[in-house]
């Protein structure tokens, strides 16, 4: 024979011994931003490891020369022989 309890919870979750049980869902956004968090903070090293990776690898960098004073450029004026 099998025995079967049917507890009060069941029927109504949100009442204990009559009294109304209200469940804040305010709670929940803690939770969410705690995983968010550790998220970040196993993501990061990737992360910078990539950037690292990008800038000594992938992009080509070198030193310039930047010159203050002024460059006069002209051009040769050429005169075309009509024939």
């Amino acid at each position: 024979m099998k025995v079967k309890f049917h507890l009060e919870k069941d029927k109504q979750p949100t009442s204990d011994n009559g009294m109304k049980i209200i469940y804040g869902s305010a709670k929940r956004g803690g939770y969410r931003f705690r995983w968010y968090c550790i998220l970040a903070l196993v993501l990061s090293p990737i992360l910078i490891m990539a950037y690292v990776f990008f800038q000594q690898y992938i992009l080509t960098l070198a030193p310039g020369i930047i010159t203050t004073s002024p460059v006069v450029i002209t051009a040769l004026k050429t005169v075309w022989l009509q024939l």
